[in-house]
């Protein structure tokens, strides 16, 4: 028997498979988000009273590549010629472990000669990135085993059920360019999985590493990452830049809402002076440019149905100042404009500054409801981009 977890974006579907008679018992179907992944997920563990599982993903949670490299790479050489295709094809930020790769054997004499002999195909694959962190996160607090990671166009390729097509999976342990299967292990450290959605990478020891290519005997000599050189100097000095510009560009917005107005109002004719007090203006006061934004909390859910878009919005409300986000997706994914909706105490400045930095990348929605019995200041659904 075989145990094989099916991940959808909202549903867990856990099933035993008697892949000798291809036969699927035992079904059971949750719902999940962000923040119930790991109960869920570790409810149907318990009810198929298996701790070595498969997981089973969706298309939309995963990346799937075809390329074409040459033939006569060593295995290091061939795993950093991918690397190189995945940063220009795949929208995320990917470390090596998150992806795998394996030879396309089929076809392989006719392909062979259509190229000459220098060329091989390759399939590449990786879950979306939030999917691989919650699995890992979700792997060392339940204390399961993943035989095998992979998505249904995958799965299909050996039967029409995906699910029974990932129980025949049987390349699951071999050399690299033979097996196409993620390897789930925790990092280094335990931290890694804190703030899974926007907290910092762990530092880099200052040591020299040796890795060695199993299949080729070859060493590769991994250089201290803190040792200064002059690509860090120019990254530094770009950093500085990035800063300087941003610090100036906020200072004239403040000046600008602030200080600008001030000074146009003293040329105002008496006579249609506003009669409201100063405390209605929507000009942020001195003491909520003094707040500290690391104290509130912001729910993001991305409702664009385009993955990794949710983080893009922590990303921008990030460079602000705030910290404490949550991330999930929305109850669906048709919302053309960005909805932003805040607790009635949320200061209206800081509001403001929220919808101004996603306004530069989504189209917010001119009205901002009121958030009423929430655990979050803030709520963000992101939209459809510009």
């Amino acid at each position: 028997m075989v145990t094989v977890i099916y991940i959808t974006k909202d549903k867990l579907i856990g099933a035993r498979v008697k892949e000798n008679k291809l036969l699927i018992s035992d079904n059971f179907e949750l719902g999940w988000d962000a923040n119930t992944f790991d109960i869920s997920l570790g409810q149907i563990i318990e009810k198929l009273k298996s701790k070595n599982v498969r997981i089973l993903l969706d298309n939309s949670l995963s990346y799937t590549l075809r390329l074409t490299i040459p033939f006569d790479l060593s295995h290091v050489e061939e795993r950093r010629l991918i690397s190189d295709k995945i940063k220009e094809k795949i929208p995320e930020v990917l470390r090596d472990e998150d992806w795998d790769y394996k030879e396309i054997q089929f076809n392989f004499a006719s392909k062979n000669e259509q190229t000459g002999g220098k060329e091989k195909e390759v399939i590449v694959f990786s879950p979306v990135k939030h999917i691989t962190e919650l699995l890992r996160k979700a792997k060392v607090n339940l204390n399961f085993e993943i035989e095998a990671v992979e998505p249904v166009e995958i799965a299909q390729t050996r039967n029409a059920n995906p699910v029974i097509g990932i129980a025949l999976k049987d390349d699951i342990k071999g050399s690299d360019k033979d097996v196409l299967n993620i390897s789930l292990e925790k990092g280094s450290d335990e931290g890694d999985f804190k703030e899974v959605m926007g907290g910092e990478k762990p530092a880099v020891q200052e040591v020299k590493q040796n890795k060695t290519d199993d299949n080729k005997g070859e060493k590769i000599e991994v250089e201290d990452e803190n040792k200064p050189g002059a690509k860090k100097v120019i990254f530094t000095a770009f950093l500085i830049l990035v800063i300087l510009t941003f610090v100036s560009v906020l200072g004239f917005f403040i000046y600008r809402d602030f200080f600008a107005k001030k000074d146009t109002a003293k040329f105002e004719p008496p006579q249609i002076t506003p009669t409201e007090t100063p405390q209605a203006t929507n000009t942020p006061t001195p003491e909520e440019e003094s707040i500290d934004l690391t104290q509130y909390k912001i729910n993001v859910r991305n409702g664009s149905g385009i993955a990794g878009e949710a983080q893009s919005a922590v990303s921008l409300m990030a460079g602000i100042g705030f910290s404490q986000f949550e991330t999930g997706n929305a109850d669906s994914y048709g919302y053309l404009e960005t909805e932003v909706s805040a607790t009635e105490d949320f200061p209206q400045g800081l509001l403001e500054k929220i919808t101004d930095v996603l306004d530069s990348e989504y189209n917010v929605s001119s009205g901002s409801a009121v958030l009423e019995s929430s655990d979050f200041d803030v709520e963000v659904i992101v939209g459809a981009r510009k």
